[in-house]
């Protein structure tokens, strides 16, 4: 997926205000999966098994190693992460709020941690979803392959990209910035590998 970018086209980029409105006036049906990113509305894939799998496995870990105190864990829900751009990520790790964020989605400054787990949607995930994170400082974001079992682990945000790319294979383990004595292992978050 190639998000418009020629300068020629007289292309309206679509703000969180304007697609809040659109979802308060129900323009979009109650099956439909869509989520803001870069101005543009993206259809979101279906989630497979293995998918939901991961997803699942991965809060587990985050939740049997980090307190509701230090963190709170939100698995496909909004976050806002400048004027036009609110995506869904398979898993946030945010700044508790007494509220759990009823009154407004967390914002970017709010965000320790995004991990989207790929299976048909790596290039995806990779390259367009890491430019947005990038571009409004997320300083951790993980994408979790499940086809090619790693993790790719992007920090250093900045305008133009992440800074750095850190791949693991299955056997390894990765702490998350915020959270330097949460050591999590490559393969739960993956589990065993199906034939």
């Amino acid at each position: 997926m190639v998000l418009l970018q020629d300068p020629a086209l007289q292309t309206r980029f679509i703000s969180v205000q304007d697609y809040h409105r659109m979802i308060e006036a129900e323009i979009f049906g109650p099956e439909e999966r869509i989520e803001l990113l870069l101005g543009q509305l993206i259809p979101m894939a279906a989630k497979g098994s293995p998918h939901s799998a991961a997803v699942a496995r991965a809060r587990d870990l985050f939740d049997d190693q980090l307190t509701r105190q230090q963190a709170q864990i939100r698995l496909q829900e909004p976050v806002i992460l400048q004027d036009h751009s609110e995506p869904e990520p398979d898993l946030a790790l945010v700044k508790p709020d007494p509220n759990y964020y009823e009154a407004q989605h967390p914002q970017a400054s709010d965000v320790f941690l995004i991990m989207e787990v790929a299976d048909s949607s790596l290039t995806y995930d990779r390259e367009i979803k890491s430019l947005a994170y990038a571009k409004a400082g997320i300083q951790d974001y993980w994408v979790l392959n499940l086809k090619g079992r790693k993790l790719h682990i992007y920090r250093n945000p900045s305008e133009s990209g992440y800074g750095s790319e850190l791949i693991l294979a299955a056997g390894e383990r990765i702490m998350p910035l915020a959270f330097g004595d949460c050591a999590i292992a490559v393969l739960a978050m993956l589990g065993q590998a199906s034939d």
